[in-house]
């Protein structure tokens, strides 16, 4: 029996494929989206302006990923682990909101020592300031982790641009643009279900 495991982004509005991946079935998925989304990136550039921002579970967020994605011009908010580090749980057992996390990197041997040789990065900068939100549902309670500042987008419209709260199934990864008023760019959303679901560009807009 033959078995892969793809990844397909497409624009919904205009019907058409963006970019589209099939790699062996063993492979993790996030691994297809890392091959797949510079190119991704690359033909979202040729083909709009307006700012993007990269949603996705817990099953994406990275130190690489998030450093290196405010460097390409796009925002990210990610559902994380309740343990995604030491930060994070010191952030939920103080019963704060919203807050900012300084996560060393330089000088902790362990995360050094994983981006060096795991995730085959050359430079580790000293640390990764992270923007850090807590969610709260009747059964469980999570943070997001965002590159969105406080100032411009406030942790309860961080909570409503996460689509994917309370559902016992996560997509994977979605896109937004985000719009804060009808002159502002268009919205551009991206979805994806675990192993079966492609990913989808959906260009949308909110006020």
């Amino acid at each position: 029996m033959c078995m892969a495991k793809g990844v397909k982004i497409w624009d919904v509005l205009n019907q058409i494929t963006v970019a589209s991946l099939l790699d062996r079935y063993d492979k993790a998925e996030i691994r297809i989206f890392d091959e797949l989304w510079q190119k991704t990136l690359q033909l979202l550039r040729e083909t709009q302006k307006h700012p993007v921002l990269l949603l996705g579970d817990m099953h994406y967020p990275s130190f690489p990923l998030m450093l290196d994605l405010p460097d390409e011009q796009t925002h990210f908010l990610f559902r994380c682990s309740n343990y995604f580090c030491r930060e994070v749980v010191t952030f939920l057992k103080s019963g704060k909101q919203d807050d900012v996390l300084h996560i060393p990197l330089a000088s902790d041997f362990s995360r050094t020592h994983r981006m060096r040789y795991v995730q085959k990065r050359k430079h580790i900068p000293s640390h990764l300031s992270v923007r850090a939100v807590r969610v709260t549902l009747p059964t469980e309670e999570y943070c997001l982790l965002t590159s969105l500042p406080a100032k411009e987008v406030d942790s309860a419209s961080i909570r409503a641009l996460y689509p994917f709260a309370g559902q016992k199934k996560y997509p994977i990864t979605s896109i937004k643009t985000e719009q804060k008023s009808k002159t502002s760019p268009p919205k551009c959303q991206r979805e994806s279900g675990r192993n079966t679901t492609p990913i989808h560009c959906i260009p949308t807009s909110f006020n």
